[in-house]
Formats: structure tokens, sequence, C-alpha cells
């Protein structure tokens, strides 16, 4: 009877999720149990001011994380959710967790999952005028190859102190050499040193600027790459990872050395793209596309500072042949009890590198009006043959999802 009440509330939780505009209810409750999720967090953009306060007609993007019973943090998308505000005259919030300040007041916004409500987001809205940048938060010294978040906030004539959610971030033309900037969809900016010296970054809203100086130190002494060697095959891909080395000095004779995962700032370069391709796109960075036959070498560099020794790479075809483990022709006696066939990549047969037969296709052919063995093509006896007649020949194709393909002919002898 309890299973029975507690089936009859998740269907009632659910159906009242639908009809207030959840467009996949059940799909949720399923992926909170799943996860094990027990509480939900509405979480806001970056602030560096105690409250966030925007104008009529500004956007801020929020999203959620859940915890488990174990008070562990639960990794959650934001996209497709059912967002809702406790004023919808005062904000509006798209079902991707984008608001947009439409009046002045008080505004709470929060995010209902598979049932489960989150806390409260408390922000307001009150249109002001800004009158001043008045700072910019972030490292006023940072290391080659280690990007840092920048934010600014303004003065406005409501006496108020916000973090500003549209500014036009800035480098001088003759810093672009030695820094580059993102712009972040949570209002920051992130900067990336990558030689040594000093740059200017500059933030600039409604006509008002401020300059901000940042000294990139000259630390960064040595790039690794992980691995240093390795084959690819043309069509697949490989990633490789850059290690920065880093050292500073604690005293004149004495020094600390770390170690740092610069992938994702680093550059990374081919010798030839005829043969390969690697990526510098934002998530894929260091990723290696092998292109045609040959050899190459891999380099990661940070502005004028190269990985000592640049990663080496032979691209090479695939094994487009699939081999039996019977080779092409095999005798199968007539009172035999059947075997399986076992298949793998390349021109003779491997067993360290035998496929899923179910992951293959078989196909059984013969001359003759019967057929002298049976095959199963599918499930877990895929690939097993018997005898049915006392002798015959019969030819066993089987094809991968890459459409190699290969054959053995299976003859019936009477022992």
């Amino acid at each position: 009877m309890k299973m029975l009440a507690l089936a009859s509330a998740v269907l009632a939780t659910l159906s009242l999720s639908a009809c207030e505009g959840d467009s996949n209810p059940f799909e949720e409750a399923v992926e909170i149990r799943e996860l094990n999720v027990t509480s939900l967090s509405v979480i806001g953009p970056t602030i560096t001011v105690d409250e966030l306060i925007l104008n009529i007609g500004e956007s801020v993007d929020f999203g959620v994380q859940g915890t488990n019973s174990a008070a562990q943090p639960v990794e959650l998308s934001a996209v497709n959710r059912l967002w809702q505000v406790t004023d919808s005259s005062v904000a509006g919030i798209s079902d991707d967790g984008r608001l947009v300040a439409r009046a002045n007041g008080q505004v709470g916004v929060y995010v209902t999952i598979g049932g489960l409500d989150s806390d409260v987001y408390q922000l307001t809205v009150s249109d002001a005028n800004l009158v001043a940048i008045g700072s910019i938060t972030g490292e006023e010294t940072v290391d080659r190859c280690i990007p840092a978040d920048y934010q600014a906030t303004g003065e406005f004539d409501d006496g108020t102190i916000r973090d500003l959610t549209a500014v036009n971030w800035t480098l001088a033309a003759a810093d672009e050499g030695f820094a580059r900037i993102v712009s972040n969809p949570d209002i920051t900016v992130t900067l990336t040193g990558v030689n040594s010296g000093g740059v200017t970054l500059t933030a600039a809203s409604e006509g008002f600027s401020l300059p901000f100086d940042v000294a990139i130190a000259d630390t960064l002494s040595s790039i690794e790459i992980t691995p240093d060697t390795a084959i690819v095959e043309v069509g697949d891909t490989q990633s490789f990872v850059a290690t920065g080395v880093y050292t500073e000095s604690v005293t004149d004779s004495d020094s600390d050395t770390s170690r740092v995962a610069i992938t994702d700032s680093a550059s990374w370069q081919v010798s030839d793209t005829a043969v390969a391709t690697v990526s510098n796109a934002q998530g894929s960075r260091g990723q290696l596309t092998g292109v045609d036959e040959g050899g190459v070498t891999l380099t990661a560099s940070c502005g004028d500072l190269s990985a000592g020794a640049p990663a080496v790479i032979t691209v090479e075809e695939g094994d487009a042949e699939l081999a039996f483990n019977l080779g092409t022709l095999f005798q199968l006696s007539a009172d035999s009890s059947g075997v399986f066939l076992r298949v793998s990549p390349g021109s003779t047969y491997s067993a360290a590198d035998q496929l899923d037969n179910d992951d293959l296709d078989w196909e059984l052919t013969t001359d003759d009006d019967s057929d002298p063995i049976s095959l199963i093509e599918d499930g877990d006896d895929a690939g097993f043959i018997e005898p049915l007649l006392s002798t015959g020949q019969a030819t066993v194709t089987v094809t991968d999802s890459s459409g190699n393909s290969a054959s053995i002919d299976i003859e019936v002898v009477d022992n």
C-alpha cells in the first residue's frame, strides 16, 4: 500500500508540473532519482558586491546545481527547465534560465526539476543612470598562459554600486601581442597573458571608461606535451595535453617550481596541415585529426615560448581489412556440433583485437539449392555455424560498421 501511495504521489506531482508548463516532468523525475539529488540551488552570475541589482531591460543568465544525499554537488543543465520568478511584472525568465528585468522592484528566481523546487535567489530591479565606472576586480599580476577573470563595478545616481552587466573590454593595440581577452556569459572577462610585460585592460560602458594595469610575469620556463609520440589513423582524433613549468624565485639562491595544465590556453600548431590538423577552438584545443599518411610534429606555444620538444606524430591509414580466426577456407565435419567464427581487424586474425560478433553483419550464401550449414546472424550466438548436410560448401561474409568485409568458405565433409 505504501508503494501504491508513493506512486500516486509521484504521478500527482508530475501531472501538476505538466499543467504548470514543464515540458518533460517524467524524464526529469527519473534524472533526479538516478542522480540521487535531494536539493537544488540557483546559481547566479558572478558578483563582487553584496546584491545583484539590474536596470530595466538588462539580462543575466542563471544556472542550477544539485546536492545529493551525501552532500556532494551534482552538475545539472539549466537548459529546458521550469524556471520561474516570484513576480512576473518585475522580471521574466526563459526556460534556459535567462532573466530580463522589466520594472522596478524585488523579485526571486527559482527552478523546479522533477517536482523538486530549488532555493530562491533574490535580486532587485532599480532603474538608475551610470555616473562612473568605480573599479575593476582582478589580479594585478598574472602568469603566462594561466587565465584570470576580471569584473567591473559601476556607480549609479541612486547611490548604488553594482556589477556591470554590459561592458566593452579592450586591450590597447600595442598590447595585443602580450595578452588576449574573451568576454564571458557571466559578465566577466578572461585575460590570458602570453608574453611577459605589461598590458592595460580597459572597461567601457555608456560613455565611461576605466583602465586597469596588469603585469604578466616571466615565470613560465618551459612547455611539455603529453604524449610526446603517437600514431593516429587517417580520420581519427587524438587529444594532447600541454603542461607549463613555472619557476618563481623565492630568494636569490632558491626558487619554487610548479606544473600547471595549459592545454586550453596554449596555441597549437602542426608542421604540415596536409598530414594532420590541430584545433585551437574553445573546448577542443590540442585535439589532432589525421588527414593523410605521413609524419608531422605538433607544437604548443605560449607567445614566443614553444614546447622544447614537439610531439612526433605518425599518421597512417586505418586497417580496412577483416580476418577470420579460421582463415579463408575451413572444413567442417558433418558430425560436428558446430563452431563459432571469430573476426578481428587486420589481414591476419588477432585474438587481442577480436570484434564483438553481435556488432557485425553476417551473411550466408551458397550455390546449391539447400544450405549445407546454418548461421546465427545476431544475438549472443552470432557467428555460430553448424552442419545441416553431410557435404557441401557455403560462404560466410561478415561486414563491420565501417563497411569493411571478409569472407570465409565453409566446406562440410563426411568423415
